[in-house]
């Protein structure tokens, strides 16, 4: 038999004897009911003994674990599994949807009390509000209070800045030896030392200036919660090796807090600035090359990072013919126009040693003399 008669015979179109038997009718019946039967219909179908309807009207009620007939009501079975999601809203009443069943997971830097303490949300009225301050006074003394408070500025804050969540437990770590060591009176300005030290634990280049203006205080102010942070960190560190203690959750007197508030890498500096100038792939590299290269030129290897990366700007902006103001650029990197201006001088007056091989190809004649 060929596969053409096999595929004629499933659908009924084979002919009435079946290959090398010829006039053997007995063999072709008895062939095409052993192909009837492989073709019975195998699919359970669940229908109601009474309605007998081919197309069931089953109703799968889950908060009486029943199966009901929606014809005749015969409850076929009872106490059937509910296979939904488990997820409902406790919230309700506050007119959000929250599907969490549980709280946060546990935070080793607050310990067992306040991982465990009981708070009352504020809500919508005015009775939840002044509930939820009179049990705050009542049940969180005021060094746990701050420890909260800063915890919840950090992350807020750092989410605004578009830190990552390793910098934002760092500066978690960070703020709470801070708060060990001494009362902490300016909540605001300790929560962004402590971010600024987490930045420089984590390899993140962030300049002080930058978080000064965060928090709307000068950089001269900024720099002396940071130095007063910086010694009770000193000072805790001390205490940590004297206890020659084996597992620290903060860090340890290895940090790198002690570094220098201006040791910040130019070149990544102006990677940040020229995104925020919407300056082309090409151009953004050929200004960190540049930052790289001005260190080696005596006149800037001492200045402040910004102040490269924005004489780096101005400098390849104009050499591509897609010019860049100096106050447009000063105030990108925070500084004056006035130092802009005078570092890129600088930078001019030594092209062979700032500028890479491709960039001295091109017309330099482009550059302002100022």
């Amino acid at each position: 038999m060929d596969d053409n008669f096999f595929r004629a015979a499933q659908q009924g179109t084979a002919p009435d004897l079946l290959p090398g038997a010829h006039g053997d009718a007995h063999a072709a019946q008895k062939y095409r009911q052993v192909t009837a039967k492989q073709q019975v219909d195998l699919n359970v179908k669940l229908i109601c003994q009474f309605c007998r309807d081919p197309v069931p009207n089953l109703i799968e009620d889950f908060k009486q674990g029943d199966l009901i007939c929606g014809n005749c009501g015969t409850v076929f079975k009872d106490r059937i599994i509910d296979t939904r999601s488990e997820w409902r809203t406790f919230s309700s009443d506050e007119g959000g949807d929250d599907p969490s069943r549980v709280g946060g997971a546990e935070n080793r830097l607050l310990g067992p009390k306040l991982n465990l303490e009981t708070s009352i949300g504020g809500g919508l009225h005015a009775d939840k509000r002044e509930l939820a301050k009179t049990h705050a006074k009542t049940s969180v003394v005021r060094s746990e209070k701050i420890l909260l408070e800063g915890f919840r500025t950090i992350t807020a804050m750092g989410e605004r800045m578009g830190l990552n969540r390793k910098i934002i437990e760092a500066a978690k770590q960070y703020f709470k030896m801070a708060e060990t060591g001494q009362p902490i009176k300016k909540i605001e300005a300790t929560v962004a030392v402590a971010l600024l030290l987490g930045c420089r634990k984590c390899g993140a280049d962030r300049s002080l200036q930058e978080f000064a203006s965060m928090i709307n205080i000068s950089k001269t102010e900024f720099g002396k919660v940071l130095s007063q942070v910086k010694n009770t960190l000193r000072q805790a560190s001390q205490q940590q090796q004297q206890a020659s203690s084996a597992t620290a959750v903060a860090p340890t007197a290895g940090d790198d807090h002690d570094a220098n508030p201006t040791t910040n890498n130019a070149g990544a500096l102006a990677r940040r600035f020229c995104n925020a100038l919407s300056l082309p792939m090409p151009m953004v590299n050929s200004v960190v090359a540049v930052c790289d290269r001005a260190y080696t030129i005596t006149e800037m290897a001492s200045r402040n990072p910004r102040t490269i990366a924005g004489a780096a700007i101005y400098l390849v902006t104009h050499l591509y013919g897609q010019p860049v103001a100096a106050k447009t650029v000063a105030s990108m990197v925070k500084v004056t126009e006035n130092t802009v201006r005078q570092a890129y001088r600088i930078v001019r007056g030594n092209l062979e040693a700032a500028l890479p091989e491709d960039l001295l190809k091109m017309d330099t004649s482009r550059l302002p003399a100022n």
